[in-house]
């Protein structure tokens, strides 16, 4: 499955943004947050309650 599918099953949140550069962290992020390689891209991810 792809990692927002991952995610969504362990935790129901869901991507909300891909932030532009002026909001992305200052340091970018390395690793991937389900920990199965490298980042590609800094995303918001979020729970609708």
């Amino acid at each position: 499955p792809s990692v927002e599918e991952e995610v969504k099953g362990l935790t129901k949140a869901t991507i909300r943004c891909l932030p532009s550069e002026e909001f992305r962290s200052p340091q970018t992020p390395v690793k991937c947050v389900s920990g199965a390689g490298e980042s590609v891209t800094e995303v918001a991810w979020a729970r609708s309650y």
